[in-house]
């Protein structure tokens, strides 16, 4: 392991929390003195500090008083970026993971025209990374790097976008594009992978999971022996387009029964105003998708019958990947997941009717993610390890 790699995985270790030198040595494999070297480079730029490990350690007089390393707070300034159909999050970030601040831009536009030219989202993100970095006195052009997450088929290692609904360009470099416009490096994430990576660091005794993301769209991620799966070029994977019934649910993409004609917040509210012939109440999805739960639970016909088919297709899809990879853990997460009480007995009751999946069901382990932000705490990990200390 050279230096350079062994200071990054020093650095992650003591993002976690602060550490002795011993438990840096245990959890790195690096030799005394290959860690002492790393560590004192460290202090000396000013990255890493010495604290005492407890105040009555502190004013111990007999012996050396035990140390621990932590990170230094306000170094390392990176920007990340949250990029959907619902609006752009513009988020400064430390090393340490700590949010320093974040603009919040929503779309003044209904959702069918939240189209854009990929120049001018690099704009957009320029103009907030700036103000956000003067508001907290960090230099732009000292910034470590600029990440998006955003939806669609991305090609995470190189940047290339080839489709998405929020662009009008198709197989382009948003990540060349924002490097030549901000003059640093840049990287492109998938929504779906941020989450699961996020997930991957909150249940890290569990090795082998699938994530679905249920919101505007869909996301899927697969965990199998700790290792996100991935297409060439880092390509996230994609079930948006995944046929589930053939003569199903008109899709925009021009086909019939496309997966996210079934299971994202837009298709269920929509083809639940569309059977009673009423707007759902609630100032947004959120609000609306809550006015759908208790209308399931108090026996909404309507309502149940929508919620039914979300569920069934859901069935679907998690017994294509748990009969194929033989993973037991699925996740559901995303706002989606608020009516997960209500989708659950569905998706194992359509498991269990289907002789290509009940063996899928009788294994299955299914849960529900409430914490709709690991998108963005996924983003902010994935960001600070994007760069070379």
């Amino acid at each position: 392991m050279t230096d350079i790699n062994g200071k990054n995985q020093v650095i992650a270790l003591l993002r976690r929390q602060p550490l002795s030198r011993v438990d840096l040595a245990n959890q790195t494999g690096l030799v005394k003195s290959s860690l002492t070297k790393i560590t004192q480079q460290l202090i000396t730029r000013q990255l890493v500090e010495e604290v005492p490990e407890h105040e009555s350690t502190a004013k111990c007089t007999k012996g050396r008083p035990k140390t621990l390393l932590r990170l230094v707070a306000g170094k390392n300034v990176s920007i990340c970026c949250h990029l959907s159909i619902e609006g752009l999050y513009v988020i400064l970030i430390d090393h340490t993971n700590k949010i320093l601040g974040h603009e919040k831009i929503s779309w003044d536009l209904p959702k069918e025209k939240r189209v854009f030219e990929a120049k001018e989202l690099v704009a957009i993100i320029k103009q907030h990374g700036k103000k956000l970095c003067r508001q907290h006195h960090v230099p732009f052009n000292e910034l470590r790097i600029v990440t998006v997450a955003t939806q669609g088929k991305i090609a995470q290692r190189s940047g290339v976008i080839h489709s998405s609904q929020l662009f009008k360009e198709r197989h382009f470099n948003f990540a060349n594009l924002i490097e030549q416009e901000l003059g640093c490096p840049a990287k492109i994430f998938n929504i779906a992978f941020c989450n699961t990576t996020q997930l991957q660091i909150n249940y890290s005794r569990i090795r082998n999971f699938v994530d679905l993301l249920l919101a505007y769209g869909v996301g899927i991620g697969i965990s199998i022996d700790d290792k996100i799966m991935l297409g060439p070029d880092g390509t996230a994977p994609e079930i948006t387009h995944m046929n589930y019934k053939r003569d199903g649910n008109p899709c925009y993409c021009g086909a019939h029964g496309c997966c996210e004609t079934y299971v994202t917040y837009r298709a269920i509210i929509q083809q639940i105003e569309d059977s009673t012939g009423k707007t759902i109440p609630g100032a947004d999805y959120k609000e609306q998708l809550k006015y759908i739960s208790t209308q399931v639970t108090e026996g909404n016909r309507p309502y149940i019958d929508v919620v039914n088919k979300a569920g069934e297709a859901l069935g679907f899809i998690i017994g294509q990947f748990t009969t194929v990879w033989d993973i037991h853990d699925v996740i559901l997460s995303g706002p989606v997941g608020i009516l997960y009480d209500h989708l659950k007995p569905v998706i194992l009751r359509q498991l269990n009717e289907s002789n290509d999946f009940k063996f899928a069901e009788s294994k299955l382990n299914l849960w529900y993610e409430k914490d709709h932000n690991l998108p963005f705490y996924g983003l902010i990990e994935l960001t600070n390890s994007s760069y070379q200390v």
